[in-house]
């Protein structure tokens, strides 16, 4: 055999070679790999520990929340099948995720703190229930707290908010306007509850009950004045000025018909017993039921 045929021969060796290594390689990315559940498994998890994303792994495995069942098996996602931006290799992942997380961690220093509002669940609280009223979803929920299933127990502590103290505050108040609270008079309630040791609410469902939160003069058929109602001599004798307002404190001035409130509430022993605080207030019994309904509707 001569030189150049042995030539020949390697280099057709040589090129089948690098056909067969091409189509191994190509084969080998387009394999869908399988996972099987284990305990404490979540699904932000095993979407990090495989270089994907929760939305590619929802979709692959047509699920419809955030539930994962023990011994189940998952598809997951190769890169060419996935659909959302995040399923890209970890190390630049992490590295754009780090560059992102340091910005906001600066912006939050230089601008507002970081904020986090820890609830105690309660009886017959959801996962779903907490998600509407913090205006989130279930699966940031399960995502910020590490949780392993939908399912939570009384007196368990869950993150359910993480970010600005004043973003909070904005979601806040659209859950007193959605329980149909003044929200420009919630500030007021609070504060003047905070100075007498007075459940705010209590004092937002008086002036529920009393005036439909009226903020001026009224005057009822038994002579009672004001947002509040209180008899004239009655406020003489609790009367007190708000913070920011001028001259004597003034019956149908709303700040200082709410303070007084709380004066008189504070001094007829509420802390002690609420109910005969609230009857020294109105003479009813119905009244006290009806402040105390409301008071509960607002606890929000």
């Amino acid at each position: 055999m001569s030189v150049r045929t042995k030539w020949l021969a390697l280099t057709l060796a040589l090129l089948v070679t690098l056909c067969y290594s091409f189509v191994a390689l190509v084969n080998f990315v387009h394999v869908d790999t399988n996972y099987t559940v284990h305990q404490r498994d979540n699904l932000l998890h095993i979407a990090q520990t495989h270089h994907t994303s929760v939305q590619d792994l929802t979709q692959a495995n047509h699920q419809s929340s955030s539930f994962l069942r023990i011994h189940h098996t998952l598809d997951i996602p190769t890169p060419d099948t996935a659909t959302s931006p995040v399923s890209k290799p970890r190390r630049f992942q992490a590295h754009s995720q780090s560059v992102l997380n340091t910005h906001k961690t600066h912006r939050q220093k230089v601008n507002e703190p970081s904020f986090t509002v820890i609830h105690t669940v309660q009886p017959g609280d959801t996962l779903w229930h907490l998600a509407v009223v913090n205006h989130t979803t279930v699966a940031n929920l399960t995502a910020i707290n590490q949780l392993h299933s939908d399912i939570i127990y009384p007196g368990q502590k869950l993150r359910v908010y993480i970010g600005t103290k004043a973003a909070y505050q904005k979601v806040v108040l659209k859950q007193y306007a959605k329980v149909g609270l003044p929200i420009n008079l919630v500030p007021i309630y609070q504060a003047a509850g905070k100075k007498y040791d007075i459940p705010w609410n209590v004092l937002a469902a008086i002036h529920r009950v009393e005036t439909h939160f009226s903020t001026g003069y009224v005057v009822s058929y038994a002579g009672a004045e004001g947002p509040m109602q209180f008899m004239p001599a009655t406020f003489q004798e609790y009367a007190v000025r708000a913070p920011g307002q001028t001259g004597a404190p003034d019956i149908n001035n709303v700040d200082d018909a709410i303070y007084t409130c709380a004066h008189m509430l504070q001094a007829d022993g509420y802390r002690k017993n609420p109910v005969a605080a609230l009857y020294a207030y109105n003479h009813s019994f119905t009244y006290v039921h009806n402040v105390l309904a409301f008071a509960r509707h607002f606890e929000v």
